[in-house]
Formats: C-alpha cells, structure tokens, sequence
C-alpha cells in the first residue's frame, strides 16, 4: 500500500510541475510525462524530452513520421497513395518539402498550374505536420517561381479558385490556406494526375 501512495504522491507533484504553465497542451502533456519520469527514477533514452509532440517539432524525422514507413507513409496515407507515388512527387530535405514532379506535366493554364501546385504543397505539408494546419501563400508562391507559373496579379485568385473545401486565412501577404478532410482527397486526385501521368 506505500508503495501505491507514493506512486500517487508523484503522480500529484508531476501534475503540480506542469499544471500553471502557459504551453499547449500537447506540451503540457510531454511535460508531465518526463517530470513523472524523472520522479520515478529516471529519463530513458525515448522520453517525451528527447522526443517532442506530434506536430511540436517542425523539422521531420525521416524514420520517425508514420512508424517504420517514414514521412513517405505519412503522406501517402494521408492522399491515399503507395510510398512510391510519394517519392515520384516530393522530396523532404530537413523540414523543407519540394515537389518533384516533371514541369512538363503541368497543365498548361497559369491557374490550373497554380492550384495544382498550392494542393500538392498544402497537402504534403499539413498531412507532416510542418505548418500547424495551415500552409503560408509565400510557401505556394516560391514553388510556383521555381516552376515558371507564377502570377503575381492573380495569384491569390488562382489559389481560391481550389474551391470551399479548403479554408483561406488572412489577407495581404500573411495570407494562408487550410485543408479539410474533402480536401485532401482533391489533393489526391491532383497527386494521382503526375503519378499516373494523366496532368
């Protein structure tokens, strides 16, 4: 019975240590879990302090996202793709994801160009969790530059015209794009169009 209430007796200082703190609660709750640790003996080597929250840490484990499968798996779960039809698409360098695919296969409209790429940008990024759910124009902008479609007059326009199922933010240049769960699935019809080379 000491033993029990002693447990209970940490268990209680470990939640006094985190409860006040001004966190989300995703760290809130890594928090609680490494001071319980810690008062119980110990930090192992996969401790919440060594490994953050989903989402906390921007820059991707290329082992770690989705298990064994890497960020590929993550993605392509996400879209309803293989790993392989992730890799055809994007490319991860740290927490900076790039799309891959051959600029040829474009459609040859700027605004369908456009919001291809914010979809596949968008996607990618918010199925990693790079952007908190929400993916900045700049971010859509700086792809589209590499890829020759830019339009700087119309491309916030362009972008919207994705339709109600993504969700836009802010307005200027903080301006910022959001995918709900139908979404998604527009992004993976997009994804399938370079990977089946229908584009």
């Amino acid at each position: 019975m000491g033993d029990d209430n002693q447990y209970k007796q940490k268990v209680a200082q470990a939640y006094d240590a985190v409860e006040g703190l001004k966190a989300d609660e995703a760290f809130k709750l890594a928090g609680f879990k490494a001071v319980l640790n810690a008062l119980l003996g110990g930090i192992s080597t996969a401790s919440p302090l060594t490994t953050p929250p989903n989402g906390a840490n921007k820059q991707v484990d290329k082992g770690q996202a989705a298990g064994d499968g890497g960020w590929e798996a993550t993605i392509a779960n996400k879209l309803s793709l293989t790993v392989e039809q992730v890799a055809s698409i994007y490319h991860l360098d740290g927490d900076e994801l790039k799309i891959i695919v051959d600029h040829k296969k474009l459609p040859k409209s700027l605004s369908q160009s456009t919001q291809h790429l914010a979809a596949l940008v968008a996607a990618g990024r918010q199925a990693l969790k790079l952007d908190d759910g929400r993916t900045d124009y700049d971010l859509i902008r700086t792809v589209c530059r590499e890829y020759g479609v830019y339009n700087a007059k119309n491309f916030t326009s362009y972008v919207k015209l994705l339709g109600n199922r993504f969700v836009y933010s802010g307005s200027g240049q903080s301006q910022s794009i959001s995918l709900t769960l139908p979404a998604f699935t527009i992004a993976s019809d997009v994804a399938k169009r370079y990977v089946e080379g229908e584009a």
